[in-house]
């Protein structure tokens, strides 16, 4: 499983809307089945532990976008 893969399957289980964007065709195949698995909640809760809050952030916060 592709790193992209298992993070758009931890959105999916925290209720988040996906909306992944690429061109490649195996990419759409591998997004299409992320109803296939689910993450345990160990796995689930070593994702959310990789957040570094506000100094890891390299755009605009999500809150506050005008784009």
């Amino acid at each position: 499983m592709s790193p992209a893969r298992a993070i758009l399957r931890w959105h999916v289980q925290r209720g988040d809307v996906v909306i992944p964007k690429t061109d490649s065709p195996e990419r759409m195949r591998d997004n299409a089945d992320l109803f296939g698995f689910a993450l345990s909640e160990q796995e689930m809760a070593a994702i959310t532990g990789l957040d570094k809050g506000q100094s890891g952030r390299r755009g605009g916060h999500p809150d506050s976008f005008e784009g």
